[in-house]
């Protein structure tokens, strides 16, 4: 155990199990963080855990994919990332120990995190997931905004100490648990389609808006749950937000077009949205009013 607080640098180990035919693959990860003085020991815990958890479902990521491509299918890179979504949307991590060593220099948080799943049971939900584009892109997007975060925190943990480094990170760290909030949002709906379920679901993605209220995505995934459920002024309400945020998301103008045509039989504002939309790369409310003869400019 000594050895472990030879470095404060973060390292992280896989052990991988080699299964027989039936048994169950299982991955983990070794993650030791170190207990940064400007933070407190709950919030070095979340960063020792998020990187955990983003290595782990690389992981697993990168073992779908080599066994794919074993079995000669071709993967382009748009294929392969969404594999790794693929992998977030459908497995749990397990963290099995969190335990804080000290050292001369300090503390670390030794965290071990494992992932384990059957490949015969996993192979129904993932066909079924990877056939449900828009909500496999959620998934893609949260595994994006992870991966995001944790580059800006390589990058301000290379840089001396300051006030501003301080905030930073804090910050990021809140982004962090917004990111686990919003997956579990996502991990209950729409795959539960009933009241209850929509309720809790709301509950989540709420407190993730709240750790990280910038960020857009977060309003277009609880924009198209209140329009599934029904609630075109509130999911038009969370769409301008979207758009307001990022002027560049076609999502979010692609809905509004739909609700604007659909609840409220509004062609002179649903066209000009769904145009925006597929100038933004997202066509599919442009085509739908085209074929309903309400929208015929390209």
């Amino acid at each position: 155990m000594p050895r472990l607080c030879a470095s404060f640098l973060m390292i992280i180990m896989a052990l991988v199990s080699v299964p027989a035919i039936g048994d169950p693959v299982t991955l983990e990860g070794e993650v030791i963080q170190p207990v940064l003085k400007v933070l407190s020991e709950k919030d070095c815990l979340v960063l020792a855990i998020a990187k955990a958890r983003h290595d782990l479902f690389e992981m697993v990521g990168a073992e779908w994919a080599k066994n794919l491509s074993s079995k000669g299918s071709e993967l382009t890179d748009e294929k392969r990332q969404a594999i790794y979504a693929l992998a977030r949307g459908l497995l749990h991590i397990q963290i099995m120990k969190k335990e804080k060593i000290s050292c001369v220099r300090g503390s670390v948080l030794h965290i071990v995190a494992k992932v384990e799943y059957e490949r015969e049971a996993i192979w129904e939900p993932l066909k079924r997931l990877n056939a449900w584009p828009t909500h496999l892109k959620r998934w893609q997007n949260s595994r994006k905004r992870e991966e995001e975060l944790l580059a800006r925190l390589d990058q301000i943990e290379k840089q001396a100490f300051n006030e501003m480094k301080e905030k930073q990170t804090k910050q990021i760290i809140e982004c962090l648990k917004a990111v686990v909030w919003n997956e579990k949002a996502l991990r209950i709906w729409p795959e539960e389609p009933d009241w209850q379920a929509f309720g809790k679901a709301l509950a989540f993605i709420n407190k993730a808006i709240e750790l990280d209220p910038t960020y857009y995505m977060l309003y277009l995934n609880r924009g198209d749950m209140f329009a599934a459920e029904l609630e075109p002024e509130r999911a038009l309400c969370d769409y301008g937000q979207a758009i307001k945020l990022n002027p560049r998301c076609a999502g979010a103008y692609s809905m509004m077009a739909i609700i604007y045509a659909g609840w409220y039989d509004r062609a002179d504002l649903a066209c000009p949205a769904a145009i925006k939309a597929c100038e933004l790369g997202d066509c599919t409310a442009f085509n739908f009013l085209r074929a309903l003869g309400d929208c015929t400019h390209p």
